[in-house]
């Protein structure tokens, strides 16, 4: 009887070859590391774009619905915004304090946050003066808040919302005042002031 060679068997990889794998892919990862970064902050950008237009579009049917004028505020350099009801003037609730106090109940401000490392920035001074559209209407008691404001008729104040990640990257959220229509622009490298 003739004997069969048999080939030896292999139960496991070797050392050398698990640390060539896993070099392999740590460079991989390194060289890819920048663009996938890069993607996820501008996804994270866009989506808290698509956040502030929701809160538009919220607080623009909050007041067509209720028939009471709604805000949306904000302060550059924060990551929160806030929508609810423009409060009405002192001498109508002197006049109906019945009705504030219903109307108080049924329309609440509430406040959200934009993701993290996304907040809201002040358009640069050039953009106010090349463009015919203000940042925001400012009538809060706080100057520092922006406002935007919106009518039982389906208008609002017309308003350009500037957001901004950590890596420079901007984004425009365009609130149009004759519709109140928000439409968000594309996202940008924003270039440093001379």
């Amino acid at each position: 009887m003739a004997r069969k060679a048999s080939l030896p068997l292999r139960g496991a990889y070797t050392l050398l070859e698990l640390l060539i794998v896993l070099a392999l892919l740590a460079a991989l990862t390194g060289l890819t590391w920048p663009s996938v970064r890069g993607m996820l902050a501008n996804s994270r950008l866009r989506a808290a774009a698509k956040q502030v237009r929701v809160a538009l579009v919220t607080a623009r049917g909050n007041a067509i619905e209720s028939g009471e004028p709604h805000r949306f505020r904000y302060a550059p350099g924060s990551n929160w915004f806030e929508i609810g009801p423009l409060d009405a003037s002192a001498e109508e609730d002197a006049a109906f304090p019945e009705q504030r106090s219903r109307r108080a109940r049924r329309l609440k401000t509430t406040r959200d946050f934009l993701p993290s490392g996304v907040w809201f920035a002040d358009l640069p001074s050039r953009d106010l003066e090349a463009d015919r559209l203000s940042p925001t209407e400012t009538r809060d008691e706080d100057p520092e808040l922006r406002t935007a404001i919106f009518h039982p008729n389906g208008r609002s104040s017309q308003a350009r919302i500037l957001l901004m990640a950590d890596n420079g990257l901007v984004i425009e959220v365009f609130l149009r005042g004759l519709t109140g229509t928000a439409k968000i622009g594309p996202v940008e490298q924003r270039e440093a002031e001379p």
